[in-house]
């Protein structure tokens, strides 16, 4: 008795510390474009939902093995991962991170003699021109109502 209810135990414990395999989903596609100027590779790790849309967004998918981008929507698989283009020399022609298929990060191009010639970044679709705001300083500031040093006497 005292065997099985320890072999229980056992048991119950190694399930909860058990890893799930669908939390850690390592069978993502990459795609290959090869043409006559470049060839790119790009990751297509799935994601949870699909993203709500922004008109104002350029959104980069794949689809009949061309990487395509249209403002405020898309109809194929979005890029999601590690994107990287060459030259037809193998030299680095471009790289960065799309997240749900908006530029997210650090974007380098380099021209074909090797030379970094830009590095952007990238917020959610965004180009950052100053620095980025935290989560804390996008928040709206909130002023109390009767604030007295705002107000003037006559």
């Amino acid at each position: 008795m005292k065997k099985l209810l320890l072999l229980l135990c056992l048991f119950g414990i190694v399930k909860a510390y058990a890893q799930d395999i669908s939390d850690y989903d390592y069978n993502y596609d990459k795609v290959r474009i090869v043409d006559s100027n470049q060839v790119v590779v790009a990751e297509l790790q799935p994601y949870k939902s699909a993203p709500k849309t922004k008109d104002d967004r350029f959104y980069f998918w794949y689809n009949s093995n061309a990487i395509q981008s249209t403002q405020g929507g898309f109809t194929g698989q979005l890029l999601n991962g590690h994107y990287t283009a060459f030259y037809t020399d193998k030299r680095l022609k471009e790289e960065g991170d799309f997240k749900k298929g908006l530029k997210q990060g650090v974007w380098k191009t380099w021209n074909e003699k090797g030379a970094l010639t830009s590095s952007v970044t990238w917020d959610d679709g965004l180009l950052l021109t100053g620095p980025k705001l935290t989560f804390w300083k996008k928040l709206p500031l909130i002023s109390k109502k009767g604030d007295q040093s705002q107000t003037t006497k006559p």
